[in-house]
């Protein structure tokens, strides 16, 4: 187990947790078997070297049975190897990297802490709730757990079926997490962000100075538990910018491992803060017994349990593949109730959702997600507090991630028109831009206006001219009268019953409309007159 620094499963901090359980352990089965443990300095830094060499030392120089630890994902990658080859069990209260669940590779492997591939079943529920499936993961590359969360979630995701990309960042070296941001924008609302807790306080701050803070991104950041070694979470630094970061955090969702609420965990956290302040030199006064700490007790307790059921059967310790095999699919009690390891061999582990609620500016758990049940589980009393209450972020948004891609919004969603038109605007620019564009469309639109009108009142006036301009008028100069014989049927008719002749050049009678005066205009007949 690896001794000092800042991990949170160092020996100062997990030492306590071995005690009581070796206490319990000697108390329940002190008459069937006795049990010598071995503890093995492994330094404080989380890497391969080293790991390899003392769990050689251990197996060849002492009759061993089970490895609990090491903590580090590292240090359980070779050990896990070694054990495989020597058929012994290897328990860890950590091993957090998703390769490690290829237990083709590693058959003896249990691991009590979260997975990434159980962190990723909890990010799942939460993408599959919202329809989100264009994910960016951020992550810093100064710490060995940044990048793990990196590597992993990177693998499980995508084997879910996650539009995921990774983009990682050195913040020691001071980049601009500004570009990072601006890139994981072009293809993305959605960021899983890995980083310290100040480090992602400047994140946030940059985001809100580029407009990502108003609701069409979320974020959603990593704190194990309270007092990890990753930082303070919170957006309060009592300084200037507490006030912007207030607001920027109004983006933010944190997941965090959930928190024991029972008598017996209480009980035990107290035990924990006594001993290591009285045997190890370690003050936890101010800080949670961690999930970490939790597991190395329950992974003491658990392979106790299957040792006594071994032996009461008559089988094999050493035999670590059926003493492995005992320890999957299968439900232990706790110290927060009921869990259970899969069928992998990986412990489903239980997560909390958290969100800034809108009055108090604290976070609060907004649902739970229960690795027993695989569900997420909401609380009907706290809801999530989106920024400007706008919902959650869309996938997609209407015009693309770049601004460039707009979709069709049908009538049902945009309207018609003008009205239609500013909705469509609306989805696809921010509140600025979404300011200036209604304003120009207004002048636009009075513009318009006025010309329609100038054109009417151009039209009208022409109209009054051309009567006015009397080009109907006919001269009488221009007419020509002439007479036009028009003899009607019903005169022909009665010229012939009465063998009557008709004298046409000096008759003027009209009675039966022979003769007619007619006015000629440019050889068209005009009126009859």
């Amino acid at each position: 187990m690896l001794n000092g620094g800042s991990l949170p499963f160092e020996y100062r901090k997990s030492g306590p947790a071995t005690d009581i359980a070796l206490k319990e352990i000697k108390s329940l089965y002190s008459e069937l078997f006795d049990v010598n443990y071995i503890y093995k300095d492994a330094g404080s830094q989380c890497s391969e070297n080293g790991f390899g060499a003392i769990a050689a030392d251990v197996y060849y120089s002492n009759r061993i049975d089970v490895f609990i630890g090491p903590g580090c994902s590292f240090g359980v990658d070779v050990i896990g190897r070694l054990a495989s080859s020597w058929n012994l069990p290897v328990i860890t209260p950590v091993g957090t990297n998703a390769d490690l669940a290829d237990k083709n590779n590693f058959p003896t492997l249990t691991r009590l802490s979260f997975s990434m591939n159980k962190f990723s079943q909890m990010y799942l529920s939460i993408f599959r709730r919202y329809n989100w499936t264009d994910v960016t993961i951020i992550h810093d590359v100064i710490h060995s757990f940044f990048i793990i969360v990196g590597d992993s979630l990177m693998v499980a995701l995508q084997y879910a079926g996650i539009n995921v990309e990774r983009i990682s960042f050195d913040s020691s070296q001071n980049d601009d997490t500004g570009i990072v941001l601006k890139q994981a924008s072009l293809r993305s609302r959605v960021f899983i962000v890995s980083c310290s807790g100040d480090t992602f306080r400047e994140m946030m701050l940059i985001a809100n100075q580029l407009g990502m803070t108003t609701g069409e991104y979320v974020f959603i950041i990593i704190s194990l538990f309270n007092g990890d070694s990753l930082g303070d979470f919170s957006w309060r630094r009592h300084d200037s910018l507490d006030k912007l970061a207030a607001i920027a955090f109004d983006s933010v969702l944190m997941v965090k491992l959930r928190r024991p609420t029972s008598d017996s965990f209480m009980e035990f956290e107290r035990d924990i803060k006594t001993r290591a302040s009285t045997h190890y030199n370690y003050t936890l006064e101010d800080l949670e017994a961690n999930p970490f700490i939790t597991s190395v007790y329950e992974a003491f307790m658990i392979y106790a349990k299957v040792a006594n059921e071994t032996i009461s059967n008559g089988g094999d310790l050493r035999d670590g593949r059926a003493v492995t095999q005992k320890l999957w699919n299968r439900e232990f009690r706790g110290l927060d109730g009921s869990f259970k390891i899969d069928n992998n061999g990986d412990r489903n582990t239980d997560f909390s959702l958290l969100d800034l609620d809108g009055t108090s500016v604290e976070y609060k758990v907004v649902a739970n997600y229960f690795g027993l049940d695989g569900k997420l589980v909401f609380n009907d009393s706290i809801e999530i507090h989106w920024p400007n209450n706008r919902g959650p972020p869309l996938n997609r948004p209407y015009c693309g991630y770049d601004g460039n891609d707009p979709r069709i919004i049908d009538g049902s969603n945009s309207g018609h028109g003008a009205s239609g038109l500013l909705s469509f605007i609306s989805t696809c620019f921010d509140d600025n831009m979404e300011i200036k564009i209604k304003n120009k469309m207004a002048k636009l639109t009075l513009v318009t206006t006025k010309h329609l009108f100038e054109l009417f009142l151009h039209r009208n006036q022409r109209r009054e001219n051309d009567i006015r301009s009397n080009w109907w008028r006919i001269e009488t100069e221009d007419i020509l009268i002439r007479k036009f014989i028009s003899r009607s049927i019903h005169s022909i008719m009665s010229e012939f019953s009465l063998s009557k002749s008709v004298d046409k050049h000096s008759s003027t009678s009209n009675d039966d409309g022979l003769l007619e005066n007619t006015a000629i205009y440019k050889v068209s007949r005009v009126i009859q007159l």
